[in-house]
């Protein structure tokens, strides 16, 4: 998908879709509004109009970035240019599937803050969805299905006790 041609009609085309998933993670977890929540793949910021604490917008593509509202660094999944557990939780949705998701969950392991937690989608029509899928699997995720994507929920103090 061309994300800097699509950046116009972005939200018309997939603002609804977007708040979906994120319904999902908002009936697994108590946001609080003291919280840190990293958005990577951010896109035009639609999370962070939906959730009531501090987002950071990561989004690579700066025609989307320019939408969005507040907080917005461009960058990749991949090289988080974040500190070491300076996050309270990550929200990754619909992005794993163009990443290179083993360096991209190594990443914001490094960045999330003990305790914290991260909630991925995985667009169920993405090539790779079986393998991502399989891969996700190892950090013990709570998984919950939506209509178009796989919902997982990973706690960081799950992954490494």
């Amino acid at each position: 998908m061309d994300y800097k041609t699509i950046a116009p009609s972005y939200n018309e085309l997939y603002a609804e879709e977007q708040k979906k998933k994120l319904n999902v993670l908002l009936s697994l977890i108590l946001i609080n509004k003291d919280w840190i929540i990293l958005d990577i793949g951010a896109g035009t910021g639609i999370i962070q109009k939906e959730i009531r604490c501090t987002v950071i917008s990561l989004e690579p593509e700066k025609r989307m970035l320019e939408q969005a509202k507040g907080k917005r660094v461009c960058g990749k999944a991949e090289y988080l240019p974040f500190k070491n557990r300076s996050v309270d939780g990550i929200v990754c949705v619909t992005v794993i599937h163009h990443c290179n998701e083993s360096q991209a969950l190594k990443e914001m392991f490094r960045v999330l803050k003990p305790n914290g937690f991260i909630f991925i989608t995985l667009l169920k029509k993405a090539k790779r969805v079986q393998e991502i899928r399989e891969y996700l699997k190892k950090f013990n995720p709570v998984i919950q299905e939506e209509e178009k994507d796989i919902c997982f929920l990973i706690k960081k103090e799950q992954v490494f006790e």
